[in-house]
């Protein structure tokens, strides 16, 4: 008996089979996404183009601000980092290398 229940089984009864594959269908009406932003999205491919671009040294100078940025953010705002940096008296701002 329940395998007469899986025959009559209409997908399109409990969803749009076809909803997802039409433009704008992640969104209500009107309303404008910030993850489909053409200019967000432009901006980000004209970053990871230029990342492609970049020389071996380019790419660890920014990788060593980017660590650094972050380890100070972490380290002012989240107090598990917070008080282990000051227990090993670590400064992000000091780091020389990625290696270090």
């Amino acid at each position: 008996m329940a395998e007469d229940a899986n025959l009559n089984f209409e997908p399109e009864l409990f969803f749009d089979v076809h909803a997802a594959a039409q433009p704008g269908a992640h969104a209500p009406a009107g309303f404008t996404s910030p993850e489909y932003d053409e200019e967000i999205v432009s901006d980000q491919i004209s970053y990871f183009e230029c990342g492609e671009k970049m020389s071996f040294e380019d790419m660890e100078s920014l990788q060593l601000g980017r660590l650094r940025e972050l380890l100070s953010y972490a380290g002012e705002h989240v107090p598990y980092w917070r008080s282990l940096f000051r227990e090993l008296a670590f400064e992000p701002l000091e780091i020389k290398s990625i290696t270090d």
